[in-house]
């Protein structure tokens, strides 16, 4: 989905539309109801072809702007929000009061809350981002920190979204955008909301970063109970160690470890356990016409052969007889 589109590929989180506009005052109306006052001039006079989508995400909102046409858009000084923007198509280039974020296939940007911000996008570009409300970011910053803060955080404009910490953060947004869609209009699960801002908290350059880390404990149990509630909530999923780190807010390595000491598991071990109660559930309840290979593939097993061994393994029967059974006594 987030590879580099053509210009007529369809504008992400499609099911979700908050509107469009074709002159320029509705189209800055519209931003304003998105974002915030917006001052909009397009390259061709009175003229563009604005669309935005919306998604919520927990108090959080996921967008995706297509313009149509090259413009620069100018804010007001101050917000109430901070975002993280990266480009689904196109090209263009962020200004925040003195600093300067090229926007393009490797590079993002973060606004604060503080100065003015200034936006050229080329007539391809689609602009894709999270909104995060302030007080919303201030607590999770406070629950990191372990105490109250006077200030929020001022974040360093640029993102290097191919390398590094900004790599791993734009992989979990991508994520974020990928379950949104499957969500048609819904919005994926708020649980992400948490693993993101605890990935821009500690991954973006920002005035209070060195103490946040400092207070970074090693994986506990808090941590595990996080990992292993999205686990229960979403086993046919697979779980990817950039989602791991997100949502316990280690290290791979210390959330295995934390598994470990905690539950005497792993985390995929633990998928896999949960996979199997789901099947061995579906399988017991099953209607007439269903299969056991539509059942495995239905809760993520690809490999039906190493499937089967495993649910032998684990219930004293083969997923076949589970069915059997069932048909028998239904």
């Amino acid at each position: 989905m987030f590879a580099p589109q053509e210009h007529t590929a369809p504008l992400p989180l499609a099911s979700s539309p908050m509107g469009s506009a074709h002159r320029v005052d509705d189209a800055e109306a519209l931003l304003t109801r998105a974002f915030q006052e917006n001052h909009l001039v397009p390259s061709k006079s009175d003229a563009c072809e604005l669309k935005i989508n919306c998604v919520p995400l927990g108090s959080s909102t996921l967008s995706a702007v297509a313009f149509g046409t090259e413009v620069h858009i100018d804010t007001g000084p101050d917000q109430d929000f901070f975002t993280e923007h990266f480009l689904w198509r196109g090209k263009g280039v962020l200004r925040y009061g003195e600093q300067v974020a090229a926007c393009d296939a490797t590079h993002g940007a973060v606004v604060s809350t503080l100065g003015r911000v200034s936006l050229r996008m080329d007539a391809a570009c689609v602009l894709c981002g999270i909104r995060i409300e302030a007080d919303v970011l201030k607590r999770h910053l406070e629950c990191l920190l372990g105490h109250e803060v006077d200030s929020e955080p001022i974040f360093e404009a640029g993102v290097d979204l191919d390398r590094g910490r900004g790599a791993r953060r734009h992989r979990l947004l991508q994520y974020v955008f990928e379950e949104a869609e499957r969500a048609c209009g819904t919005g994926p699960d708020p649980c992400l909301e948490e693993a993101y801002l605890t990935a821009l908290l500690t991954g973006q350059p920002h005035s209070q970063l060195a103490r946040v880390l400092a207070q970074q404990p090693d994986a506990g149990l808090a941590a595990v109970r996080r990992v292993e509630d999205y686990l229960h909530a979403h086993p046919e999923r697979p779980i990817r160690s950039e989602i791991l780190v997100a949502l316990s807010g280690v290290s791979t390595s210390s959330i295995y470890e934390a598994f470990q000491r905690e539950r005497g598991t792993s985390p995929v071990r633990m998928l896999r356990d949960v996979r199997l109660e789901r099947v061995r559930e579906d399988l017991l309840r099953a209607q007439p016409g269903e299969t056991v290979t539509r059942v495995a593939l239905r809760w993520g097993f690809t490999h039906l052969a190493r499937f089967s061994g495993l649910y032998r393994s684990r219930y004293g029967e083969l997923p076949s007889e589970t069915l059997r059974l069932a048909r028998r006594a239904s």
